[in-house]
């Protein structure tokens, strides 16, 4: 069953195949972007609170450009994740982060 006509409770990501028709049709931001840092001259890296199908997703996403100056757009390149596994995610990084700093191997935090 194609992701774009499947039963609403069935709450599940789109696929890369259908990501931006089913980003641009079903998606709206209800809390919209959260933090957002330059990844190049043409595009960022943008974590935002989204809603699909009725669910509340957590959206880590590579947007792009075509020229400087231009609109920034989504791309496929990402991960949204179920609320339910944001805090496992949290620890996650968390556990990262402790182990490359013990490690001495994180950098400095850009401003």
């Amino acid at each position: 069953m194609d992701r774009l006509t499947a039963a609403p409770d069935a709450a599940q990501p789109p696929n890369a195949a259908n990501w931006t028709k089913a980003m641009a049709t079903k998606r709206r931001n209800p809390l919209g972007p959260v933090d957002e840092w330059a990844r190049g001259a043409n595009g960022v890296t943008r974590v935002s609170i989204t809603e699909f199908d009725d669910a509340i997703w957590l959206n880590i996403r590579r947007w792009t450009r075509n020229f400087p100056g231009g609109k920034f757009y989504p791309t496929p390149k990402g991960e949204t994740i179920p609320l339910d596994e944001l805090r496992r995610l949290h620890r996650a990084v968390g556990k990262a982060i402790a182990s490359l700093e013990k490690a001495g191997l994180l950098p400095r935090e850009k401003a």
